[in-house]
């Protein structure tokens, strides 16, 4: 066995919410036997999580795409024992690297865990902007901070006036900047889009051509005030 053969790392847990209670053996050695054209994988249990190492014949973009595909189809079709996901760290160069790939598989099972939106199973580099996010918020949240400046005073007029600036901005950016479009995702002339534009400018008095501005504007709508179900 060469020590520096590529491994991916597995973390398999069941969505939150999921009732089910039992079921993680027959999980283990379910993915085991769904994993059997690899020649090399290592399945173990670790409280509610199942780990799986998994000896790649190279770290090419083909080989890691096709088992990252594998152990997809493994978490959309396993619904005996509840709602798997499952992160993916690696490739990682021997058996040294192995925490290193399992830090970012639990990483990225975390995020896969509680949002309904992510995939069932991920790599690590496809979601780490989504990750990092996550981890985030839990900071700040954890902190207790809340959003300032700009998006905060946007916050606080639409609480107040039942009005759609602040999805009016987050339309904007999510455009880059044009207009056109973002006032058909919202359903309105672009008129009246250009105009509620111009009245987010008044009332925050955001800087839309700093991007230092946009970016600080985004993240915190993306971390205090995320879309609602209905999009706004």
């Amino acid at each position: 066995m060469s020590t520096e053969s590529p491994i991916l790392v597995i973390a398999m847990e069941r969505a939150t919410g999921s009732r089910t209670a039992n079921g993680i053996e027959a999980t283990a050695h379910a993915i085991e036997r769904h994993l059997s054209g690899y020649t090399e994988r290592v399945v173990t249990v670790c409280g509610e999580v199942v780990y799986s190492d998994l000896r790649l014949a190279d770290s090419s973009d083909t080989e890691v795409a096709a088992a990252v595909l594998r152990v997809s189809e493994f978490v959309r079709s396993w619904r005996e024992h509840g709602v798997w996901c499952a992160g993916i760290g690696g490739p990682v160069a021997g058996d040294h690297s192995v925490p290193t790939a399992r830090v970012a598989a639990d990483r990225t099972l975390r995020l896969l865990k509680t949002d309904p939106s992510a995939p069932r199973a991920a790599l690590f580099s496809d979601v780490s902007f989504q990750v990092a996010l996550s981890e985030l918020k839990d900071l700040v949240t954890a902190e207790g901070q809340e959003s300032t400046g700009s998006v905060a005073q946007l916050a606080a007029h639409d609480r107040e006036h039942g009005t759609r600036l602040l999805e009016t901005l987050r339309q904007w950016l999510a455009a880059f900047g044009n207009s056109a479009a973002a006032a058909r995702k919202m359903s309105v002339p672009v008129s009246t889009f250009r105009s509620r534009l111009r009245r987010v400018v008044a009332i925050s008095h955001i800087n839309l051509d700093d991007t230092s501005a946009r970016l600080d504007a985004e993240l915190q709508m993306r971390l205090f005030h995320p879309p609602r179900a209905d999009g706004s």
